[in-house]
């Protein structure tokens, strides 16, 4: 079930308290969305759950937050940063793939597993934030992606 149909005008949204996963494409295309603020009840988000919201410009993912499912921000055009709050374990296969403008994703040091190509596209002038020795700098280097410490 989506939250709003594709291409629904949507600019802005606060997710409900009490709600702790955020569905599979729940707001799957929704072009016109360029914030969206998530409740410390969500402990998930789903595949696919933001992908293709070509306005949203960007995140910041609470520290209830365990797991970024499987293409979660797939081909937010707009998307330029990402902030993890420390808690989120494991981020999935191509959770951020092709976010075209993505230049900025800070990591924390709970995660451990970055799954396949979970930052791929052109990532020209994307840097990893994290800490040394973390997954997060042992995936920038497997991917000659740009690391610094934080």
């Amino acid at each position: 079930m989506h939250a709003f149909p594709k291409g629904k005008e949507a600019t802005a949204y606060a997710i409900p308290v009490g709600v702790e996963k955020i569905g599979e494409g729940a707001f799957f295309s929704c072009d016109s969305l360029t914030w969206v603020a998530l409740p410390t009840s969500v402990k998930e988000i789903g595949e696919g759950a933001f992908s293709e919201c070509d306005s949203l410009t960007s995140v910041e993912i609470p520290t209830s937050v365990q797991t970024i499912g499987e293409n979660a921000f797939w081909g937010c055009d707009s998307l330029t940063s990402v902030e993890i709050a420390n808690g989120v374990k494991k981020i999935g296969e191509e959770a951020f793939a092709f976010c075209k403008s993505l230049t900025s994703v800070a990591l924390p040091a709970s995660v451990e597993e970055i799954d396949e190509g979970a930052f791929a596209k052109f990532f020209d002038d994307l840097t990893l934030y994290g800490a040394v020795g973390s997954v997060a700098e042992e995936y920038a280097a497997k991917n000659k992606l740009r690391f610094e410490a934080r």
